[in-house]
């Protein structure tokens, strides 16, 4: 339920974490990887040393952040639905074992 609620907003904290939380490392491999450069264009905090802030004809990597973030929700959500389905056959099993068990005595 938590993550579930911190992505309801999810669009703004990616532009926040961009800023001010993830680490030099991170940015510049999004900026190296994407050929892009800053957060909504060069000029939203770039990451200085980056092989692609060098070309002037970059833009933000925006597009990519989110991109790979829904990819990465859409596969934990996935399995986090996985589980409660399994949960949900398994407490149906110990339902229909009790009932049995309650009518053999």
């Amino acid at each position: 339920m938590w993550m579930w609620v911190r992505t309801l907003d999810v669009h703004s904290m990616y532009a926040y974490n961009w800023r001010h939380v993830w680490p030099n490392g991170v940015r510049r491999g999004f900026q190296d990887t994407n050929t892009c450069c800053g957060y909504l264009s060069p000029l939203d905090s770039p990451v200085q040393g980056s092989h692609s802030c060098l070309n002037k004809d970059v833009y933000g990597c925006m597009v990519f952040v989110q991109t790979y973030a829904q990819g990465y929700l859409s596969y934990v959500y996935t399995w986090l639905f996985v589980f409660v389905v399994v949960d949900v056959v398994a407490l149906l099993g110990v339902l229909v074992v009790l009932v049995v068990r309650n009518d053999e005595e």
